[in-house]
């Protein structure tokens, strides 16, 4: 009997200005297909900007990468890594491990993701932001 994954609610991200909606509720690892200029690392920015109020957070390249700070489930539900390409393979354990309760969203360019992942898009719209998981 297998064990079903914990819903996550990300519910409270759509009262911000611009309001952020997730459409991904399953724990696991999304890496972007979107190209470029579409609008990953201002919802980076965004989610760092709220990691005080929501449990959220990102991280950007050149900051420091210290995944298991980042990625404790005990205190985030999301986490965004923009740019990880430039820190490729680094911290996969901890982005595995922390993908088993939350959700994990990855920007990256030339470098293959070294564990399964499921493909997000990312919509920008006048007044949110939108990130839809599937097939892509």
């Amino acid at each position: 009997m297998s064990q079903k994954s914990p819903m996550i609610d990300l519910s409270s991200l759509s009262q911000y200005t611009p309001s952020i909606q997730i459409d991904i509720s399953e724990p696991g690892i999304y890496a972007f297909s979107n190209l470029d200029s579409c609008g990953k690392t201002y919802l980076a920015s965004l989610l760092k900007k709220l990691r005080n109020r929501e449990r959220v957070d990102s991280y950007a390249y050149p900051a420091p990468f210290d995944p298991a700070k980042l990625l404790d489930p005990g205190k985030r539900d999301l986490v965004m890594l923009d740019r990880y390409d430039m820190y490729a393979g680094q911290g996969t354990e901890e982005i595995v491990s922390f993908a088993r309760s939350g959700i994990v969203l990855i920007d990256y360019k030339n470098y293959p993701i070294q564990c399964f992942h499921r493909s997000c898009r990312l919509h920008m719209y006048q007044d949110r932001l939108v990130v839809k998981g599937g097939r892509y």
